[in-house]
């Protein structure tokens, strides 16, 4: 690993802690518990990326599929949920969002030992949240809640191109999904942060 890319491994640990720290005002306490837990897994797993090798053995066999496991959940979860705070809609419960999520998290944990098929889940999951925030945005008329929506549909769509390239066998430099994880977490932040102001509440 070059230097530039062990400084974005430690910038993008950085970095996922402001969205940890926007987890504060949610509710029910499991959930701000699953979300925090997912944001410590990804810090794990950039801390992971920072090591010589770190699919060098023993662990060889256990760290790449948590590195894509992790990867895949620390920044999904937080994003769909903060979709939800963003929308705030009557009919809709964290419950009942994260039964809606159940399955790509099983799909997750299934696809996570095979490279090219963990990466092209990955990409078609992406594309799915950036046009769900594209549709979503379109029929919001309240600016305060289609920006934020706007900033992470572009975020996921910059993340689903990078884990599709790698999908289909594309040399591409580390740094890209760097930098596409480090612009989603920022957007991821920026979305949670928009749905505690007054016109949101």
């Amino acid at each position: 690993m070059n230097p530039a890319d062990i400084y974005l491994v430690g910038l993008a640990s950085g970095v996922v802690l402001l969205p940890i720290t926007s987890f504060r005002r949610l509710s029910p306490l499991w959930l701000k518990l699953l979300l925090v837990a997912a944001g410590c897994l990804l810090i794990i797993r950039y801390l992971m990326l920072g090591l010589p090798d770190p699919v060098a053995p023993p662990m060889g066999r256990w760290s790449a599929p948590f590195v894509r496991l992790t990867g895949a959940i620390g920044v999904t979860l937080p994003g769909i949920f903060a979709m939800d705070q963003l929308i705030r809609h009557p009919a809709m419960t964290p419950q009942k969002l994260l039964r809606w999520c159940a399955p790509l998290i099983a799909l997750d944990l299934v696809t996570c030992w095979r490279i090219p098929l963990a990466m092209l889940v990955q990409g078609a999951v992406g594309l799915g949240l950036a046009s769900a925030c594209a549709m979503l945005g379109g029929k919001i008329p309240v600016p305060s809640i289609r920006k934020p929506l706007a900033i992470l549909g572009l975020a996921y769509g910059m993340w689903a191109a990078a884990n599709l390239l790698i999908g289909l066998a594309t040399a591409i430099p580390l740094r890209w999904m760097l930098l596409a994880e480090l612009n989603l977490m920022l957007a991821v932040w920026h979305a949670f942060d928009m749905s505690a102001t007054p016109q949101n509440s």
